[in-house]
């Protein structure tokens, strides 16, 4: 069946330019049995779709089961339902002869649906919602399979097409094509193609194994959130509030969604539907999906990027309600179930060694603000922390900045982690931190044998004194016999790797503490194509590395995978507005003028990724990480890993 519409969906697209995402969204709706309504300025091929989905569905022409009609305020209800029956009035009986109307046929169109008199609307009512039509003093069972309308506006501010409004399960904004797509235009074939016909018979199979989809307990738990997140950010706004006829009809488009992708089960890449289901006003719209792509990230998680059968199978576990592992936390602390830590009381769990150093995997699912504990010890860790663009936010205390984990042990990730007014870790031991950011520094104190990579330091908060309070959070160096802050570790120690890394901020002390860009020490470890940005210290001492060792001067490094294939070189960069020589691979870093500091010059020249991994921040005129992307990325062990969301949308004709 997916292959068959699959195809489908290529015939209908021929001849028109940018228009697949509404004649997906329009046939999807057609086969739900619902409404639609298309929303857009004239001349933007609305009327094209609605005969291209007729044809798909056996009705193409007025009289074969098709009815079109542009309404205006002066249409009468003759026009569309038919006229008076003469016969039946001299039998004192008020009946039309609906044949060849609307009440006769499989698929309608109505141009301008909001222009409609008041008695054309509420016959259109019952049409729309039960499917019955009110001939005189009989109530008729219409054939309608579904009703496309169009409009060039939406009926805001005006309660009494509210009822008809909600009647339109699906909303659908069709805008001019964007000016790179006019030159298509001139070659695009504009002659009739034929079309495959879905029959009757198909429509009633689709409708039968829709009855049989489930919504698995996760997927379920998501739409609820969806639907609660909904009406607190609209619960001031009248005109986007969420009727129930709308939850149970959302519901059915979610399972023939499911039943046409071959599926016996709604899953995460199905809600996204919904981006076209809970808006009223067309400016809500992007909010609208940015809400629903909140509340659906803590129900994805990382997984092998496999073939259709075996990621199928993953999913049907990965979606089940499985029995959780850990006491008061959600999931299993595996890759596909990991346990999920949505608060204060999640997170203090993990002091227990049971949890925190067991190897598991945990997906923080929630900003967590720890501002208001009295006391914070800090965590021994090993396994997994997916911190999935979130933040955890503490507070400064007794003149020190507290760190998350005391230890991060062997063979332990952390990713996409936000510290605000917190330190990643004290010892990061033989693991691996990527895409991780904090307003202070350093962001780790101490890092053997390991990887540091993509994380980003931006100093917003005032230094204290650099003396014994400090030890555990400077170095003291033994050549200068003074105390050294780092922006992103202070010692590197057993051949640790650093790479596109960026630090930059205001750095305050009240005592004679100098600043270091990177690393206060490299021993026997590698600081390549990192950038430093405007430092305001007035004593920086070196902007990459205080006392780097052999191998961070080294331009090649070799790959762990192979003894031949060269790195990237070491060229790290610093703004001009910081002191210091010209040596890129040096302790100082390539002098690069504030006009070429720019993201032009990190992606193309440093290699950065600006398309999964950075941002360019117009205000700010510097690099920051971007929000955790549905993107592949390439996971320690150098399999390639991809979120679950996304590849189900991959997977997913509709979307």
């Amino acid at each position: 069946m997916k292959e068959n519409l699959q195809a489908l969906l290529a015939q209908l697209n021929h001849g028109l330019i940018g228009r697949q995402q509404a004649i997906r969204t329009t046939l999807l709706t057609m086969l739900a049995g619902e409404n639609i309504v298309l929303v857009g300025p004239p001349g933007t091929g609305k009327s094209l779709i609605a005969r291209k989905i007729a044809q798909s569905l056996g009705s193409a022409e007025p009289g074969s089961g098709y009815f079109e009609y542009l309404l205006t305020k002066f249409s009468t209800p003759e026009e569309i339902f038919g006229p008076l029956s003469i016969a039946d009035l001299k039998e004192n009986r008020l009946k039309r002869n609906t044949a060849g109307y609307l009440p006769s046929v499989r698929v309608a169109f109505l141009d301008e649906v909001f222009k409609a008199s008041s008695s054309i609307l509420n016959a259109l009512l019952t049409i729309l919602n039960e499917r019955v039509f009110h001939n005189g003093a009989i109530a008729e069972q219409v054939p309608l399979q579904g009703l496309i309308a169009a409009s060039n506006e939406l009926p805001i501010e005006q309660e009494e097409l509210n009822a008809l409004y909600d009647r339109f399960l699906v909303r659908c904004f069709v805008d001019y094509i964007s000016d790179d797509q006019l030159s298509e235009l001139l070659t695009t074939s504009l002659s009739a193609s034929s079309v495959s016909m879905i029959d009757a018979q198909l429509l009633s199979q689709i409708q039968q194994l829709a009855e049989q989809v489930v919504f698995p307990p996760q997927v379920q738990q998501a739409l609820l959130n969806i639907w609660a997140a909904h009406r607190d950010a609209f619960k001031e706004d009248r005109s986007e509030r969420l009727s129930d006829r709308r939850f149970t009809k959302v519901a059915k488009l979610l399972r023939i969604a499911a039943v046409t992708n071959n599926r016996q089960q709604v899953d995460l890449s199905d809600l996204m539907l919904l981006k076209d289901c809970l808006w009223n006003r067309h400016e809500n719209a992007s909010q609208v999906n940015d809400l629903i792509l909140k509340e659906l990230r803590p129900f994805s998680y990382s997984v092998s990027h496999q073939s259709d059968k075996q990621q199928a199978a993953t999913t049907a576990v990965g979606v089940a309600e499985l029995h959780a592992k850990v006491k008061g936390l959600r999931g299993t602390g595996t890759i596909a179930d990991p346990l999920l830590i949505a608060d204060y009381n999640d997170l203090g769990i993990l002091h227990n060694p049971a949890v925190g150093r067991a190897g598991y995997y945990f997906r923080q699912t929630a900003d967590i603000d720890l501002s208001g504990h009295s006391h914070w010890t800090d965590i021994a860790f090993k396994g997994h922390y997916d911190g999935n663009g979130f933040s955890i936010r503490y507070k400064k205390e007794d003149n020190l900045w507290r760190e998350l984990f005391g230890i991060v042990e062997h063979d332990s990730t952390i990713v996409d982690l936000v510290l605000v007014d917190l330190r990643l870790a004290n010892q990061l031991l033989k693991s691996h931190v990527e895409r991780c950011q904090s307003n202070i520094a350093p962001l780790l104190c101490s890092a053997t044998s390991s990887v540091i990579e993509n994380c980003c330091i931006h100093i917003t908060q005032e230094w204290f004194d650099c003396a014994d309070g400090w030890a555990g959070h400077t170095y003291f160096s033994p050549n200068s016999y003074e105390r050294v802050v780092a922006g992103v570790c202070l010692e590197l120690k057993e051949q640790t790797q650093v790479s596109n890394c960026y630090v930059a901020g205001q750095v305050r002390t009240k005592s004679n503490c100098s600043f270091v860009g990177i690393a206060a020490d490299s021993d026997n470890s590698t600081i390549r194509r990192c950038a430093i940005g405007a430092i305001e210290y007035t004593k920086l001492k070196n902007r990459i590395c205080s006392s780097p060792s052999s191998d961070f001067l080294s331009p090649l490094q070799s790959t762990p995978d192979s003894d031949s294939a060269p790195q990237n070189n070491a060229l790290n960069i610093s703004i001009d507005s910081n002191s210091g020589t010209d040596d890129g691979n040096g302790q100082d870093g390539k002098t690069v003028a504030a006009m070429q500091f720019n993201q032009s010059y990190l992606e193309y020249t440093l290699e950065w990724d600006f398309d999964t991994v950075w941002q360019w921040h117009e205000e700010t005129n510097q690099p920051v990480l971007r929000p955790p992307t549905n993107a592949l990325r390439e996971t320690i062990d150098g399999s390639n890993q991809v979120d679950l969301l996304s590849l189900q949308v991959r997977q997913n004709i509709w979307l």
